[in-house]
């Protein structure tokens, strides 16, 4: 999945592989915390629940909805019906460079610790 998405690793907060069911779908800690490992339906309604983050403006929403119902038509008319989604959630490289201290100077170590303390068990990479 890493060669579908079109965006820079350095500001990648986390990658979600969703197929709209929460049965059996979160990745577990391992100790091994990147923002690059591709997480599950469970972890980023944990994510969801406890940040500011996946806010969209109705025509976003619309326009996101539209493109869906795109691709449902589509695997209709092949008689598919396995799909995933994959949703990639970038920091804003403007803000990246406007604030860097809050993101470039802490190196991985310190970032799978935070994520780790703020997360638990139910959020790795």
């Amino acid at each position: 999945m890493g060669n579908s998405k079109k965006c820079d690793n350095r500001y990648l907060k986390a990658n979600f592989d969703l197929k709209g069911s929460t049965s059996k779908r979160e990745v577990f800690d391992k100790g091994q915390i990147k923002n690059t490992t591709t997480l599950k339906d469970l972890n980023l309604i944990k994510i969801k629940n406890e940040e500011n983050c996946l806010l969209f403006q109705t025509e976003d929403i619309k326009a996101i909805m539209t493109q869906v119902g795109y691709d449902i038509s589509l695997l209709n008319q092949f008689n598919l019906m396995d799909y995933s989604l994959l949703l990639a959630i970038e920091y804003n490289p403007e803000y990246v460079r406007k604030y860097p201290s809050e993101f470039l100077q802490k190196d991985e170590t310190q970032i799978q610790k935070e994520r780790s303390e703020k997360y638990g068990k139910a959020y790795t990479r």
